[in-house]
């Protein structure tokens, strides 16, 4: 019996040791990992203000924002779209300029627009019925204007952030990392004279 009892501890250590071991070995690997790809650092700028993206060949801007019902944008209800749900399109207006010496492409998939949780990478049917002459690719010292549009539904969001969804501040993200590049944009109150 006292031979059994030793047995099992004996067990009992050689776990505990191999666990702890194992242990120490997954937080040094977190450590090890976290120093290679540290936290992004985060650089935000308000609605008007230029952006560097793409290895600072391009500046970037958002121009105006406003969320409208898709009805005024798509009277004819010509894209395929759930026009009976409880919808909203949010509205960017992007001036996006080549800086460099090189031709520059710019990545709208990577563009998202966030708020209180809430994400969404752009509406590409509706982008291009309002962007008919868009390309990617942007010559130097061209500066191009896109309209890019984002579907809110009411049901990604709590009713009673939906039902002030025009007071919500947004952010519209152009590069995560290792630099989070965003601009804060919010529909402006109308100037009062």
């Amino acid at each position: 019996m006292l031979k059994q009892k030793k047995i099992i501890n004996l067990v009992t250590m050689i776990l505990s040791t191999v666990l702890l071991i194992l242990l120490i070995l997954g937080i040094m690997q977190c450590y090890k990992i976290n120093k290679k790809y540290p936290s992004p650092t985060v650089m935000a700028v308000d609605i008007s203000q230029e952006l560097l993206i793409n290895d600072n060949n391009l500046k970037v801007k958002a121009t105006e924002f406003e969320v409208k019902e898709i009805d005024d944008l798509l009277p004819d209800h010509s894209i395929p779209f759930d026009y009976n749900a409880n919808s909203k399109i949010a509205i960017v207006k992007l001036n996006v300029k080549n800086v460099s010496d090189n031709n520059e492409s710019f990545d709208l998939t990577s563009l998202v627009l966030t708020t209180n949780g809430w994400k969404n990478g752009l509406f590409l049917d509706l982008f291009m019925k309002l962007n008919p002459d868009y390309y990617s690719v942007i010559n130097p010292d061209e500066s191009i204007d896109i309209i890019v549009p984002y579907a809110m539904l009411d049901y990604q969001f709590e009713k009673s952030i939906w039902e002030k969804i025009n007071e919500q501040h947004f952010r519209i993200v152009f590069q995560v990392y290792p630099e989070n590049k965003l601009s804060l944009i919010h529909i402006s109150e109308p100037t009062r004279r």
